[in-house]
């Protein structure tokens, strides 16, 4: 081949190369497909030559026209039974005719480009299909193995086994035997053997050894009988004299059992082939069809077998090497030479030695790891009812009790539903999981009637659809129950039924909701909680049972008259309460503000107000934009405990807000123990010794923040470190940040520094220059748990990377632009945020500038902790030795989006732009 000349040197050879793979594989496929090509035309009762004829165009045309570059195709045993019932009731001429019709048919199939829809059928009807198969010709061929004749009918062959066993054997028993025991034991053979002998087919070395023996032994026994030449074979198809129905049917059945046999080895061969790493062209099953329908055409006319695509053959064909279609096509032109040059050998192959290959053919037909399968997928019913259907009926008959068999399945699965009653205690658990629909009420009344009038109730739904008639029942009974003294709680799991007011809403339109483990407790718990786990709710007969779903909201809002009023003058040394870094609204910062300006009540703000902050002139009682509020004496105080009119509602106590909490945990563990723990049991048992995490996740203590929800991982993955404001505080000594001192800290005069300061950073335009100065002295805090934590990750956990995960809306960020951290000398929350000064002196992330200052702040200071990280001792010698990571991470709450850090720009950008190419996870393979 030319390769032209712009090839580079050695263009030639990787052509030569790929062909010797290939080569290897065909010869290996040859010497299996013969004697199986020879015993399939016998148990058929077709011509020998038949079945060379159909294994030599399944090679050479399904191979190269087909779309499984690595499937072999030829006459399988699979089509035996039906090849043998139309040859006995229309004779062989007809027969060909049948596979001709069958072989246009499946072109048409695949010209329609619906060959997936052949795949929907339950692999147990096929499995079943072909295991009945299987036994059919084990049923026949061993009459032959015993010296006798196979009868036409499975029952039979199996009526005239015992005397068979009893009457006299001949040498072809012998023959059978040895063949028989010549394909078991080869596979074991010892080690001690040269590969290459071992490396021979049993198949071919069976047949040989048996032809041999029936030689030896000089028994005069029945032999394979072939034409003169196999040009005298060719015999064409014939029309019949009547009945087209039947020849019809038998023409749907040949084309519908062939494709749908072929497709499944051909997807089946692909995964082989996958898991061994050939990454060929992608399976296409429309070509696929197309090519077995042209061979099965071809075969036809000419006078060859059907043809399908033989799992057999062609995962013969992967083990051994073969990388394209040429292994396929070549095994066809070896079949060919040996027709024809070596046709005569097939003559010395005693009938007996075939039928002893079929014997073990046809008991492999019963996989017992597809029995294995089916049955962990509760279809063991479909695979034994669709093979003793094939086996005692015939295989049209069996093949339509398996589908019967699998619908009642089917039906079965979509309308049960599973009902259980339990008592713990003096409360009664219903558990009811599945369809409840009419058909599941008499199960489901008869529960229900079994437990006492007024006890309480639990009755938990875990239902995918709820009809009217059940619901009416189930209301009913409630309210009855009720009505008796005694309290029902309905917890509706996952959909929601009872309390939807719009019966008609279908299935398909219910909302899917957050399952419990992801979801906020108000999504799917209601009623007062109390410290014991429960919930204590009062319910009548009117008002109806308590529902509880993943829609509804809690109940811990205590009604006017148990409120208490709260202590509205905080004492001097409180300390700024952590949950403002929860607030969810983002407020709006005014662009040409200054600090005191922020600081004054909404809608009166001064253009004209100007000077340093002063602490001693907040106003107690007044809102900051960072959610919080100065009390008197100038300390920090929630937005709750600040009055807004005397008239207006107060809220509930500390103590009984805590106590509500603290019961809507014990809630949260008890459906731990119910649903997460028996899931995760064996996984925290692996864990129980160590953990080996992937990385150090150092995030905002922020309540919206999941590290595991936002990184979809789970126990003993990260190494989770939280704190306000996901800070890194530097180690002492270390060397100023990057912008100059921080004017927070500096005390710099307005305009001075850099950064925000200067208005070219996050506070562009906002005016914190002056107001930002804090009162000189302020300490860092001398918080050392985020220092430990991070060497003890590097240290001694070695994990491979430390992820900074900042967020929208942060409430530290909102602190710190508001000046929040530089409070009284005694503020825990002033040292703190000192910390995370110096990101108010970065420029602006790239593409975030028409962002509000709060999310621009919060991005730089990502990128800021980055820093204060690798001033870390143990992590710049970890980064250095390149065992460390550092990733910076930002999670928009109100998109739900992730943004990775890119530090070659400094902005951030989407995840998938900052992954090198990769392999993916390959996942468990199913079933």
């Amino acid at each position: 081949m030319d390769s032209g000349p712009g090839a580079p040197p050695g263009a030639d050879a990787a052509p030569r190369a790929s062909w010797r793979p290939d080569l290897q594989a065909s010869l290996v496929v040859f010497v299996v497909a013969l004697p199986l090509s020879l015993g399939i035309a016998v148990a058929s009762g077709a011509p020998v030559a038949a079945g060379l004829l159909a294994a030599v165009i399944g090679g050479i045309v399904a191979g190269a026209l087909g779309g499984a570059p690595l499937q072999v195709s030829g006459p399988a045993a699979g089509l035996t039974v039906i090849v043998a019932n139309l040859v006995n009731t229309y004779g062989w001429r007809v027969t060909c005719l049948i596979t001709a019709a069958a072989g246009l048919l499946q072109i048409l199939l695949g010209l329609g480009r619906i060959a997936r829809a052949s795949l929907a059928v339950s692999p147990a009807i096929v499995h079943g299909m072909l295991g009945g198969i299987g036994l059919t010709i084990v049923l026949g061929q061993i009459h032959v193995v015993l010296g006798g004749s196979a009868d036409s009918h499975a029952w039979d062959n199996i009526k005239a086994i015992p005397g068979a066993v009893v009457d006299p054997h001949s040498g072809a028993t012998t023959v059978g035997l040895v063949t028989i025991a010549v394909i078991l034991l080869w596979p074991r053979l010892p080690e001690a053997i040269p590969t290459v002998i071992r490396r021979i087919p049993a198949y071919l070395v069976a047949v040989v050894t048996g032809t041999a023996f029936a030689a030896g032994a000089g028994f005069d026994v029945p032999r394979v009988e072939l034409p003169a030449s196999l040009f005298d074979a060719v015999e064409l198809p014939s029309l019949p004299d009547g009945d087209w129905s039947g020849i019809i049917l038998g023409v749907v059945t040949v084309a519908i059992v062939a494709s749908v046999e072929s497709l499944l080895s051909a997807v089946a061969v692909e995964q082989l082939a996958t898991s061994r790493g050939w990454r060929g062209p992608r399976l296409d099953l429309d070509r696929e069809l197309i090519g077995q329908g042209s061979a099965n055409l071809l075969s036809g006319i000419i006078g060859g077998l059907p043809i399908t695509g033989v799992i057999v053959r062609s995962s013969t064909n992967v083990a051994s090497g073969g990388r394209t279609r040429a292994s396929a096509i070549l095994h066809g032109v070896w079949m060919l030479g040996f027709a024809l040059f070596l046709g005569f050998a097939v003559e010395w192959i005693p009938l007996a030695a075939l039928a002893g290959l079929l014997v073990v053919v046809g008991l492999r037909l019963v996989d017992i790891s597809h029995l294995r399968h089916v049955r962990r997928h509760g279809e063991l019913p479909v695979y034994v009812v669709t093979l003793a259907g094939v086996v005692g009926l015939d295989l049209l008959k069996g093949v339509g009790l398996g589908l019967l068999t699998a619908l009642v399945l089917v039906l079965r699965r979509v309308l049960w539903s599973s009902v259980h009653l339990q008592r713990d205690g003096e409360l009664w658990q219903v558990e009811v999981e599945g369809t409840l629909s009419f058909l599941a009420l008499p199960r489901l009344a008869r529960v229900l009637g079994r437990i006492p009038a007024g006890v309480p109730v639990s009755i938990e739904l875990i239902v995918d659809y709820l009809d009217h008639a059940v619901y009416d029942h189930l209301r009913g009974w409630c309210a009855a129950h009720e009505a008796s003294g005694g309290s029902v709680d309905i917890d509706e799991i996952g959909r929601v039924w009872l309390r939807r007011t719009d019966l008609s809403q279908r299935r398909r339109t219910v909302v899917p909701h957050l399952p419990r483990w992801f979801a906020p407790w108000s999504q799917w718990q209601d009623g007062t909680p109390t410290l014991d786990g429960t919930t204590t709710t009062t319910t009548t007969a009117a008002a109806g049972p308590r529902v509880r779903d993943a829609g509804s909201a809690l109940a811990f809002q205590p009604s006017p008259d148990h409120a208490s009023p709260v202590d509205q003058t905080p004492s001097p040394d409180q300390t700024p309460s952590p949950e403002h870094m929860s607030t969810p609204e983002q407020p709006s910062y005014p662009e040409q503000l200054s600090f005191p300006e922020l600081m004054s009540s909404p809608g009166h703000a001064s253009e004209e107000a100007t000077g340093p902050a002063s602490w001693a002139g907040r106003t107690p009682g007044v809102a900051s934009p960072s959610g919080l509020a100065w009390g008197a004496g100038g300390s920090l105080a929630e937005p709750s405990a600040v009055p807004t009119h005397p008239s207006a509602p107060q809220p509930q106590t500390r103590a009984q807000a805590d106590l509500d909490h603290v019961g809507t945990i014990m809630v949260g563990v008890r459906e731990f123990h119910r649903r997460a723990a028996p899931l995760l049991r064996d996984t925290f048992d692996g864990l129980a010794a160590g953990q080996e995490p992937g990385a150090l996740f150092l995030t905002c203590a922020d309540s919206r923040i999941v590290p595991n929800i936002l990184t979809s991982s789970g126990p003993g993955d990260l190494f989770t470190v939280r704190n306000v404001g996901n800070i890194v505080p530097r180690p002492p000594g270390a060397s100023p940040a990057s912008g100059g001192m921080n004017p927070l800290l500096a005390g710099s005069p307005a305009g001075h520094g850099t950064g925000m300061a200067r208005g070219l950073g996050m506070a562009a335009g906002v005016g914190i220059g002056a107001a930002a100065e804090p009162l000189p002295g302020v300490p860092f805090s001398s918080e050392l748990s985020v220092t430990a934590a991070v060497d003890y990750a590097v240290e001694v956990l070695r994990v491979p990377a430390i992820v900074v995960c900042g967020h929208s809306a942060c409430g530290a960020m909102k602190a710190l632009l508001a000046g929040s951290g530089n409070g009284p000398r005694d503020s825990a929350l002033a040292g703190w945020l000192a910390h995370a000064a110096a990101s108010l002196t970065r420029a602006v992330p790239p593409g975030a500038e028409h962002l509000p200052p709060v999310e621009r702040l919060g991005r730089a200071n990502v990128a800021q902790q980055l820093e204060n990280l690798r001033e870390q001792p143990t992590v710049r010698r970890a980064v250095d030795a390149g065992a460390l990571r550092l990733v910076g991470m930002y999670f928009d709450i109100a998109e739900a989006r992730i943004s990775i850090l890119d530090e070659a720009t400094g902005g951030f950008v989407d995840p998938a732009a900052t992954l090198a190419p990769a392999t993916p996870p390959r996942l468990p393979a199913l079933g």
